[in-house]
């Protein structure tokens, strides 16, 4: 169910990736990413085109990479990698500083990918459920989520067509309220069509 609406997604921002650049104020970015409540590293995609005005479609892709937890206590330990990864759609409004400096707040929507991989370890007491001298589970979880998304980025123009950029966003599981946010920043220059 979730792979079928992921491709329609894929779809979709591919459709509009082709459109855009047959338009006007298009640009295209490549980001680093750091996602903030898990301390992921990543990188990122950007994308953004005008719709009507100073409203601009923006979307991007991000890939975060594994990232190691180990949680030891006195008669437990757990360890697990993360990986994770945001394909995002979203309307800003461009608010021109200078000729140079653009600030843009936005808002949208998502789908969010977690993938957890390691195994937990129980030292046994005898009693139940640990009966044994200690039990072993193994840890292969996938999470997808839809998700609604805030920020605010800001562009600064080095040239006609080259930019740096720089922004916040946050991103709300809006399914599951174990995971509610996921808050993160991102750097990057791009190039403006």
């Amino acid at each position: 169910m979730y792979k079928k609406k992921l491709i329609l997604i894929t779809i979709i921002f591919s459709c509009m990736v082709l459109n855009a650049f047959s338009q006007k104020s298009t640009s295209l970015s490549l980001n680093y990413q750091y996602l903030s409540e898990a301390g992921n590293h990543g990188i990122g995609i950007g994308f953004k085109t005008s719709l009507w005005k100073d409203v601009f479609l923006l979307s991007d892709a991000s890939y975060f990479f594994k990232n190691y937890h180990g949680v030891f206590e006195e008669k437990s330990q757990k360890e697990f990698y993360t990986r994770y990864a945001a394909l995002n759609l979203n309307v800003g409004y461009n608010i021109v500083l200078s000729e140079k400096f653009s600030l843009i707040p936005f808002a949208g929507l998502g789908v969010f990918y977690q993938n957890n991989d390691g195994y937990i370890y129980i030292e046994g007491n005898g009693s139940w459920p640990y009966y044994s001298p200690y039990t072993s589970v193994s840890i292969d979880e996938n999470y997808t989520a839809p998700l609604a998304n805030i920020g605010l980025l800001a562009e600064y123009y080095l040239s006609e067509h080259i930019f740096i950029n720089g922004g916040i966003k946050g991103q709300i599981d809006i399914y599951d309220g174990t995971q509610n946010d996921f808050p993160y920043l991102t750097f990057g220059f791009g190039y403006r069509f």
